[in-house]
This record gives C-alpha cells, structure tokens and sequence, in this order.
C-alpha cells in the first residue's frame, strides 16, 4: 500500500508547484518546460533500467500520452491560474473517473451500470458543492467558466489518455508479454512531448505576429523576473510525471488496480491542506464537505467496476 500512499502525496504535491509555476513562469512555459524535462529524466531511467523504445507496442504509448500529456496536461495547466489547485484538482481527478468509465463503456465494451450513473451523479453533486457559496463564486466569475471548462478538457483527455494505455497493456497480454513502468511512462512520454512542442510553437507564433515587435519568447522563462519558476517546474517534473507516474506503476505491479485508485482518488482532499498551508487559499466547511463527497463518489465508482 505505500507505493498507493505515495502516489497520492506526490500527486497532490505536484499540484500545489505545478500551480506557482504556472503563476511564476506563465501556463505556457510552465507546461512546456515541465514535459521536457519530464521526457529527459524518464528517458534515462527507461534506457537505464527499463527497455526504451522496447516492447512492441511504442506507438500506442505514444497516443496515449499524446492525447493525455499533450492535451490533457496543457489544459489542466492553463486552469489552474482560474481556479487555484483546490478546485482544478477536484475536477481533474473525479471527472476523470467518470469519463474514463465512459470511454471504456464506447470503446472497450466495459460495463456501465445504473450505479455507476448514481454515483457519477454524486460526483458531480459534489463538485459543485465544493465550487463554494454563490458569493466566492461571484468573486472568480470572470476566470471560474473558462476554467471549469479547461479543467473538464483536461479530465476528458486524461482518461482518454489512459484508457488507450489500457488498450497498449491489452495488446501486450495478447501476445503474453508486459512492459515496466519507467519504459510505458517514458513512451508516453515521445507523444505528449510532440504535441506540446507543437502546442507551443503555434500559440508563441501566433503571439508573434499579435505583437511583432516582441521580444523572442521562446526562452521567456530565463528572464530574471521567472527565474525562480525553475524551482517549482523541477519540482513539479519530479513529482508529478516522473516520480508519481512511477510509483503509481509500481502499486499496481504489487496491489490490484482498485485499491490502487481508490487511494488515488484521494487526491483532491490531500490537496485542500496543502493548499491552505503554501498558497493561503481559504477553505470553507462547504467546500471540505464538497470534496469529500466527490471523493466518496470516486471511489465507490471505482469498486463498482
């Protein structure tokens, strides 16, 4: 259970820097640079350790993290400066379980039952519990819609990402073999760095031509007035796609699947202290009571699959 426990912390962890270096260094660079190095020091643990480019299934890795890493990531990165970590955090992970079930059900044929409507519902009951009181709602309306909507995108994405991850796992098992999880992180990896790469230079182009008069921004980021984003980009590299990722990949090699999210899905809840301790953020009764029924919601999700 310790890898399970690990996850979750090093996930929550990464929301809170993911978070400042998005304050620090601008959604943009902030996603770019964390994926790059992301890529770099998985790149070196899979060569090192794992299989690199080994195992047969590359390509399906590659769209996985393409459509998780590159479109999920950039989303949920952009949201966080509209929503504080809190509340993207408890769209990411509880729509997520809702949508992964909903891939599955169109494209795996897994079932979804009556009771995993009903809890869905809670879910969503629950997250717009924790949203807070008309008033706080009232303070965030000009960034609060725009972020609902980035953090919904990146929740789809996310499970869309992972649930094609299932598909590459179901093809190895078709054919008797498996792949560690330093070696499928880091073959994600190849797909989310393109698309953020291509992400990247389109938005920076067309900033460019808005305002051709501006400064190259392409190393914005070593400015000294963002310098100390690198800190927290680090950190939030380290802790999120790097060091999580592969304590999640090594729960689920010792502890069924289930438990292993289940735990996961505690996410957001880790969140709201960490949250209130780094960024100030206040935390009313409403919204801790919110979050732990979407929560509650996740993980009866979860078992009931």
């Amino acid at each position: 259970m310790l890898p399970a426990v690990l996850t979750a912390a090093l996930f929550a962890t990464s929301v809170i820097l993911g978070h400042r270096a998005a304050r620090l260094a601008g959604s943009l660079e902030a996603n770019f640079w964390r994926v790059i190095l992301a890529t770099i020091f998985l790149a070196l643990m899979a060569f090192s350790f794992g299989l690199g480019l080994g195992g047969g299934v590359v390509g399906w890795f590659a769209l996985s993290g393409a459509i998780g890493v590159g479109l999920g990531d950039f989303a949920i990165y952009h949201a966080l400066p509209l929503l504080g970590p809190r509340i993207t955090s408890l769209f990411v992970q509880c729509f997520m379980a809702v949508f992964a079930a909903l891939f599955e059900w169109v494209w795996l044929g897994t079932t979804f039952t009556w009771q995993q409507g009903l809890l869905s519902a809670t879910i969503l009951a629950g997250v717009l519990t924790a949203l807070g009181t008309p008033g706080e709602i009232r303070e965030h309306a000009r960034t609060l819609w725009p972020g609902i909507v980035l953090a919904v995108l990146g929740a789809a994405a996310t499970a869309g990402g992972a649930v094609v991850s299932r598909k590459a796992y179901a093809v190895l098992a078709q054919h008797g073999t498996t792949l560690d999880g330093i070696t499928s992180g880091f073959q994600r990896m190849i797909g989310g760095l393109a698309v953020s790469m291509l992400l990247y230079l389109v938005l920076r182009t067309l900033q460019h031509r808005r305002d051709p008069g501006a400064e190259p921004r392409l190393f914005a980021i070593a400015t000294p007035a963002r310098r100390k984003a690198w800190l927290w980009i680090v950190g939030n590299s380290l802790t999120g796609q790097t060091l999580g990722v592969s304590c999640m990949q090594w729960a689920l090699a010792t502890i069924p699947a289930a438990q292993v999210l289940v735990v996961t899905a505690t996410t957001p809840i880790l969140v709201i202290p960490l949250a209130r301790i780094f960024e100030g953020e206040r935390i009313t009764p409403r919204a801790a009571v919110g979050s732990l029924v979407a929560v509650a919601g996740v993980v009866g999700l979860i078992l009931s699959r």
